[in-house]
C-alpha cells in the first residue's frame, strides 16, 4: 500500500507489515524555507518576525544552507524532528522516500 503523512503524525507499522508499504514524506522542510513564510505556507511575516526574534534572543535560532544550498531559518525544534527522521530513513532504508523540494532532509 501507498500513503503519506503529515509532519505531526508519524507511526510505522509493524516490522511485518513493513515490505509491503512506501511512505513518501511531503511538507517537511524543517526550516522556514523562503525565510517569509510562517509554518504550512501561511504568509504572517509580523508573526514570523517575532518568532525568529524570540528564538534570536533564547539562543535556538539557527541558519543552515538547504539542499539546495540556500540559507534558511530553523530552531532547535526543527532541527530535532529533521535528526529523528534522518534516522528513521536510515533504520528502514527503501521504504522511506523523502518528497520535500526544499528544506533541510536530504
Amino acid at each position: 500500500s501507498i500513503f503519506s503523512v503529515s509532519r505531526a503524525n508519524f507511526n510505522l507499522p509493524s516490522s511485518s507489515t513493513l515490505m509491503a508499504i512506501k511512505v513518501y514524506l511531503y511538507g517537511h522542510d524543517f526550516s522556514w524555507t523562503d525565510n517569509k513564510n510562517f509554518y504550512c505556507g501561511g504568509i504572517q511575516q509580523e508573526l514570523a518576525q517575532k518568532r525568529i526574534e524570540t528564538e534570536k534572543k533564547s539562543g535556538t535560532f539557527y541558519i543552515e544552507k538547504d539542499i539546495h544550498g540556500n540559507e534558511v531559518y530553523t530552531n532547535m525544534s526543527l532541527l530535532t524532528f529533521r535528526d529523528w527522521y534522518k534516522n528513521v530513513i536510515t533504520k528502514y532504508p527503501g521504504i522511506i522516500e523523502n518528497k520535500t523540494n526544499a528544506g533541510l532532509l536530504n
